[in-house]
Formats: structure tokens, C-alpha cells, sequence
């Protein structure tokens, strides 16, 4: 999939929407929440993604944010599929770094999904 630096910004208001409403629904409270740069890069890092070099941690997250918007744009990834994927590993935690833990396994499944998605089409 190429991806296209214009949407970097509505990639990041994408992923923020779609976290937002999936930590919501797992944990019973309405809720406006940010992804950070890390869990982003973290959850590429660990997924079956092949990672473009030379990345930091900034641009990494900012490749997710494309990828992820890119695929919704083209009906890969619905907004169901992609609340109904990161709500399985979203519910309230005891501390930061088990949510932040959860969250990287959860947009590492989302990323997943999409790989195998494009990989079938």
C-alpha cells in the first residue's frame, strides 16, 4: 500500500477517534483519549509489518497514523472492525504501563488485521 504524507494529519485525528471510542466501550465511560508517538511505533515494531528504515520513534508513529487512514480511505479497515479489534484488548488498568502495554498489543492486532487484509487483495 503507498502511502501519502497528506494524511498525516487526519491519520492522527483518525487514530485518536478510533482509540477514543474503543477505550469508551471497554471501560463503560466516554472518553477522548490520544495515542501516543510510542504505543504506535511499539505496536508497528511488533507486527508483521515490514518497517520502513530509518524511522524514530516520531515518524514511525506518524507511518501508523497513514496507514491506518489510508486503508479506512479505501474500505480495507471499517470503523467497526477497527473499534471492535482494539476494544478486545482495552478495559480499565491498575497502572500506565499495563494500559500502555495493551494498547500496543491492541493497534499491533489492528495492524495485523490490515496487513493480512491488503495481503488478500
Amino acid at each position: 500500500m503507498n502511502l501519502d504524507e497528506s494524511l498525516k494529519g487526519f491519520g492522527d485525528s483518525l487514530v485518536n477517534f478510533l482509540y477514543s471510542l474503543a477505550k469508551s466501550k471497554a471501560t463503560g465511560t466516554w472518553l477522548g483519549a490520544k495515542v501516543s508517538n510510542y504505543v504506535l511505533s511499539e505496536a508497528l515494531i511488533k507486527s508483521d509489518l515490514d518497517q520502513p528504515g530509518g524511522l524514530d520513534k516520531h515518524e514511525k508513529g506518524d507511518y501508523v497514523e497513514e496507514y491506518i487512514a489510508k486503508s479506512w480511505i479505501e474500505g480495507i479497515l471499517t470503523t467497526e472492525d477497527a473499534v471492535s479489534i482494539l476494544t478486545k484488548s482495552l478495559k480499565t488498568y491498575d497502572s500506565e504501563e499495563e494500559e500502555r502495554e495493551a494498547t500496543v498489543e491492541a493497534f499491533r492486532t489492528l495492524l495485523n488485521y490490515i496487513h493480512q487484509k491488503t495481503a488478500v487483495q
